[in-house]
């Protein structure tokens, strides 16, 4: 029986590995051998470690999930200053953005259409990153003394933006010069702040 520190080993590699081969050829074209070969292993230890690709899949969206969790957990205190934290974290280039991990999230992305786990997932995943923006801009509206009514809206503008960003990066990355991303969402973030109405 293996060691459960192996088996954590193995299967990061293998999730590691699938994302290597989904960021280059896509997700159709990830079989288990190409993992298995990205990943420096046999097809029979990626057999061994998940039931299919799919569970590789799903592992794949739990790290990449980590990792904006993490990103969304900046230390800034003033409200507003989170919001740009948070948006240099996920689309800056001075925190290192891969793009494999980018072209991973576009693939889980138009996976998310065609398979309803993965959906799952996106969806919660998505969810939550707006809400914790939505909750940003309340506070930082509030402390500006306005009202909080677009925040909502705030938020999902600049969630979406991400996304689009991260699909333009992927499919044209020279159509995305070095940090236009955040400086942009960075601008529909204040456009919020800014045209948000006094509170009454």
């Amino acid at each position: 029986m293996p060691r459960p520190q192996n088996t954590r080993q193995r299967r990061s590699e293998i999730i590691g590995g699938l994302a290597r081969v989904m960021a280059d050829q896509g997700y159709a074209k990830a079989t288990i051998q190409a993992i298995a070969k990205a990943a420096g292993l046999t097809p029979g230890l990626v057999h061994y470690h998940f039931q299919n690709k799919q569970e590789i899949l799903l592992a794949l969206i739990e790290r990449l999930a980590s990792i904006v969790r993490a990103r969304l957990d900046t230390e800034a205190a003033d409200p507003t200053d989170k919001i740009y934290a948070a948006i240099d974290a996920l689309v800056g280039t001075k925190g290192g953005i891969e793009s494999e991990a980018i072209a991973c999230w576009v693939v889980i992305g138009a996976e998310a259409v065609r398979q309803p786990e993965v959906q799952g997932l996106y969806e919660a995943l998505m969810r939550e990153a707006i809400e914790e923006f939505a909750n940003a801009f309340r506070s930082a509206m509030q402390k500006e003394g306005r009202s909080d009514a677009t925040a909502p809206d705030a938020a999902l503008s600049v969630v979406a933006a991400m996304e689009g960003f991260f699909r333009l990066a992927a499919g044209s990355p020279s159509c995305v010069p070095s940090g236009s991303a955040a400086s942009s969402i960075k601008q529909i973030a204040r456009g919020f702040l800014d045209s948000a109405e006094e509170a009454q």
